[in-house]
């Protein structure tokens, strides 16, 4: 889609005279606004605009159809279509600003002029009929009325405005801002008693005025500034919704940047004037004395504050000259952590949320015909959807990227935060200020180059179809990747920084202060704090080697700088136009440092997740460096350190943690079959036979994540047989190896018999299909090959197969008592693979010439736990129409038994004679085994045999070493 429109406006551009008769074509495109997103929507009007050149005047057919779609749209009831009338209008003041702006044309001020000039100018008198048009439709709707102020930001933020435009913008709609939300302390109105007046314009309509009386919150200038951010009062009066404010002040702050070439000053004190709330007191008794319009009153007040204070930050973190401004903006930065801190813990238990839904939201005020669960009759309110602060997230102001600068100042390492009042020498950040950007800065990154393309897509598309166009990520959306990555790549070495001193912070001795407790438990949160900080610090990295580890040739350019930056190395960014940057021995040397530099902070993760991250970079840093098996030791005991440890909290949770640190144990250590044997011989009996001392070696094994460890080693069980390469071992040695796997194998399989947890049993049928598919391309060659001068291992071998595929026909059996049909779906190919094990068995066997060594017999019907049970379909009960039956996965006994009387007779005779020509094979000092290779499917084809009432499906029996065991037929 964006390709289509890039085409059209280019042609638009370069050929508008025979574009033109097609404009009704181009225009047709904003039908489908709802679908559209605001890129889209602003690429189609600045194509129609560009078919507007060639007239200078408004009777042009073009001109007079896009001033009465943009009217029509402005009036409209629906949302998108709103904004959709307002990119449109901002794009034509934008375009009626080039061309007056263009060398030569009449009237135009360039660089001087006066608010007055552009209403009598001809091109700029248009702008700004269109801009009072638009200022006047967008009065009854306060998010499209912010969402116009914020298209108007990025115009003026151009750079390009006339200034006699941009002068009218700034008196005339920007500088409203102080009238409406700047108030004097002495303005502050008093504090209402229960029964008091209500106010003019009173939020909720026939409601006594709000018990709770408004108080100054977070004034970073004290006595010097009488100044406050009227909120609270605006939420509760009405009269002015605090939902544009914010881009009003973007507005207002982009205005005079560009009049005061960059400088905020003239609006300065705005950054530290306080912000007039509720009385923070009464926070405690939230849910029991607040009606549920006071706690709507408030949670709106403090999304409103949370906002303004996002907003600030974003202004003011790139005046980077004044000492005095950076340290108030670290102060902001502070407020904006707890401001969601509280946001979090008040909106869940929120009655009401109607002011809310108003400030963020265009829903009804009313209530939706919206059953819920609760009862026919109950219906969900308007801001019912609002209940969490994820749900709330995405109307947040975005925290733009420039802000990313304040991870220049270095943390404070003093539990309540930096002193950054007047004075201050340097700005310094809190660890919760620190952790409140850190997070914002995960978020850009997920958001951005985080996921897939197709994920991208789908949540691009989910947020066109609901018409929503978010706040929290409308500036990061506008840059593109290298932008992005440069703005990104820059604070990596502040983190770097960062990380040095967040592993003072964790490591630094107790307070010796007197009050010994107090103290104590200071230092413990701060030190939780910091490793926090850490492992999100950390987080950025691993994201960024994910996003440049991709197979794109693009990426590779960034990975040099992203792994530099870990080392504590400075690499210059790449240009725009770099396309690819090979490897080189650099990078290789980068790779290393920064894993030396990563190691020691292994032993300061605090959870799972942490120890996730940390392990993921050392392995990812490993392969870089192309060292990895000089690292392979240190991979090892990282991940077996972590996997002896007690961590807190639900582990079971951790399933994905788990399983990527057992299996970075399996595969780095020396002899992996050594840790997998570990596990099925000691590690899963212990646990069933509450075997304390094996217990003590495995902490993490317990009931509750036993499927999550099961699964792990029987995936590196299979991997182990995928990644077998026969010309890394001699011929014994392959052999032995196989041998092993198939013991592994049989061990994992007999799991089933101690417990029938469905995760478990769903494991096992999954991943012993795999196993059996890559050990019937990999291991039956090599035992073919090897039959003649291994006979006896080679036939141990299948031995130990017979007794792990006996297991799985049990389970496959007995799984129709569980009446599950995603279990008994995995039972087919699991059958099938059984099936063809038994072909190839038969076939080794006639290739060397050894067929009499082949013979079926018959198993006895047992459950999963290997118990003997009587048939439950005797043979002379069969139906003809058993046949269809048995296909079905749904009954896995029936698939596994086949029945005389379901067989045509040339199918009986054909049985008859194979089964008279493999006797007479057979020799007569033949052995006789019951353990089965495998049971035969009801889809066997020529091996199929007959079977009586009451006996077992059909197995093979071949002969084994003479120092083996014999294994009773009941076995």
């Amino acid at each position: 889609m964006e390709v289509a429109l890039q085409v059209i406006r280019e042609l638009c551009c370069a050929h508008a005279d025979w574009m033109k008769p097609f404009a009704v074509f181009v225009k047709s495109i904003l039908d489908y606004t709802d679908r559209l997103s605001a890129e889209q929507i602003r690429t189609v009007y600045e194509s129609l605009c560009s078919l507007t050149d060639s007239s200078n005047t408004e009777e042009d057919s073009v001109v007079s159809e896009l001033n009465l779609l943009i009217r029509k749209q402005l009036a409209s009831p629906v949302s998108c279509y709103r904004r959709s009338g307002v990119i449109g209008a901002v794009a034509v003041v934008r375009h009626l600003n080039q061309r007056c702006t263009q060398p030569g044309a009449a009237g135009g001020s360039g660089a001087t002029g006066t608010a007055a000039q552009a209403e009598v100018h001809p091109m700029l008198q248009r702008a700004t009929k269109l801009l009072e048009q638009v200022t006047d439709a967008c009065q009854t709707s306060t998010t499209t009325q912010a969402f116009f102020y914020d298209e108007l930001s990025n115009l003026v933020a151009s750079g390009e405005l006339d200034r006699c435009l941009l002068d009218w913008i700034q008196q005339r709609i920007a500088e409203q801002f102080p009238n409406r939300y700047v108030l004097a302390k002495s303005e502050l109105p008093a504090e209402a008693d229960s029964g008091g007046k209500q106010p003019d314009g009173p939020l909720f309509t026939g409601q006594c005025a709000p018990r709770i009386s408004p108080q100054v919150w977070m004034d970073h200038d004290g006595e010097d500034a009488d100044a406050v951010i009227n909120i609270y009062p605006a939420c509760f009066s009405g009269q002015f919704s605090f939902a544009a404010a914010c881009s009003l002040f973007n507005l207002l702050q982009h205005c005079v940047k560009c009049t005061d070439s960059g400088s905020l000053e003239a609006i300065d004190a705005l950054l530290g004037c306080g912000i007039c709330l509720f009385d923070q007191t009464q926070l405690a008794s939230f849910r029991t004395q607040f009606t549920a319009e006071e706690q709507d009153l408030a949670v709106a007040s403090l999304f409103s504050a949370l906002c303004w204070t996002r907003q600030l930050l974003s202004a003011y973190s790139g005046q980077t000259d004044s000492i005095d401004l950076q340290s108030k903006c670290t102060l902001r930065l502070q407020d904006a952590a707890t401001l969601e801190a509280l946001l979090r813990e008040v909106l869940p238990r929120a009655q009401s949320r109607i002011a809310l839904a108003k400030a963020v939201a265009e829903t009804p005020l009313n209530e939706l015909s919206v059953p819920k669960d609760r009862g026919p009759k109950s219906t969900a309110t308007a801001g019912d959807k609002f209940s969490s602060f994820e749900a709330v997230q995405g109307h947040l102001r975005e925290l733009e990227i420039d802000a990313l600068g304040l991870f220049a100042h270095r943390i404070s390492c003093t539990l309540h935060g930096p002193d950054n009042g007047k004075g201050a020498e340097c700005a310094e950040l809190s660890l919760e200020g620190f952790k409140y950007l850190i997070d914002d800065l995960l978020f850009k990154i997920n958001h951005k180059i985080g996921g897939s393309a197709s994920a991208k897509r789908g949540r691009r598309e989910t947020v066109n179809a609901a018409g929503h166009m978010a706040n929290a990520t409308r500036h990061t959306d506008a840059l593109d990747e290298h932008s992005f990555l440069q703005q990104i790549c820059r604070t990596l070495p502040w983190l770097h920084t960062h990380l040095v001193t967040l592993t003072t912070i964790i490591d630094k001795a107790p307070s010796d202060a007197e009050d010994d407790g107090d103290s104590e438990d200071n230092d413990e949160h701060e030190k939780l704090l910091a490793s926090v900080c850490m492992q999100k610090t950390l987080a950025v990295w691993k994201h960024l080697l994910e996003w440049a580890e991709a197979t794109n040739t693009e990426r590779g350019i960034w990975l040099e700088v992203i792994v530099a930056a870990l080392s504590g190395q400075s690499v210059e960014l790449p240009p725009p136009e770099a396309s690819e940057i090979p490897r080189t021995a650099r990078l290789a040397t980068h790779a290393s440092r920064a894993f030396e530099f990563v190691l020691p902070l292994r032993v300061r993760a605090s959870n799972l997740a942490f120890a996730y991250d940390i392990q993921y970079l050392l392995k990812k840093l490993a392969h870089i460096s192309d060292n990895v098996e000089e690292l392979r030791p240190a991979l090892y005991d990282s991940a077996n350190s972590y996997l002896q440890q007690q961590w807190t909290g639900d582990v079971s949770a951790r399933g994905n943690e788990i399983t990527f640190l057992i299996r970075e144990q399996v595969k780095y250590h020396k002899e992996p079959y050594s840790v997998l044997e570990g596990y099925a011989a000691r590690a899963y009996p212990g646990l069933f036979n509450l075997d304390a001392d094996q217990m003590v070696h495995y902490p993490l094994l317990r009931q509750d994540t036993l499927p999550i460890f099961f699964k792990a080693t029987f995936l590196e069980v299979v991997d182990s047989v995928s990644k077998f390469d026969e010309l890394l071992f001699t011929r014994d040695e392959a052999t032995k190896h196989l041998a092993q796997l198939v013991k592994l194998w049989k061990a994992h399989v007999n799991v089933v018999r101690q417990t029938t947890q469905r995760n478990i049993v769903r494991t096992t049928l999954q991943c012993s299909k795999q196993f059996m598919d890559m050990f019937l391309r990999r291991g039956m060659t090599i035992l073919d090959a090897n039959f003649l001068i291994l006979r006896n291992e080679v036939l141990t071998t299948l031995k130990v197969m017979q007794q792990a595929t006996r297991s799985l026909h049990s389970i496959c059996g007995d799984l129709k008592v569980y009446r599950d049909t995603q279990l008994t779906a995995l039972v087919p190919p699991v059958k099938k693979q059984l099936e063809m094990i038994l072909f190839r068995v038969k076939a080794m066997l006639g290739h060397h010439n050894a067929l009499g060594a082949f013979w079926l017999g018959n198993l006895k019907h047992r459950n999963i736990a290997g118990e003997e049970v009587s048939s439950q379909m005797p043979s002379d009960r069969v139906t003809d129409g058993s046949e269809d039956e048995e296909s079905d996965g749904s009954a896995p006994q029936r698939a596994v038994t086949v029945k005389r009387n379901g067989s045509s007779q040339h199918d009986r005779s054909a049985k008859r004679q194979r089964r008279r020509l493999a006797e007479q094979d057979a020799p007569a000092e033949r052995s006789e085994l019951s353990n089965s290779v495998v049971a035969a499917s009801s889809t066997s084809g020529d091996e199929e045999m007959s079977q009586d009432a009451g006996s077992g499906p059909e197995t093979l029996h071949i002969p084994v070493p003479s120092d083996m065991d014999a294994v009773s037929e009941e076995e």
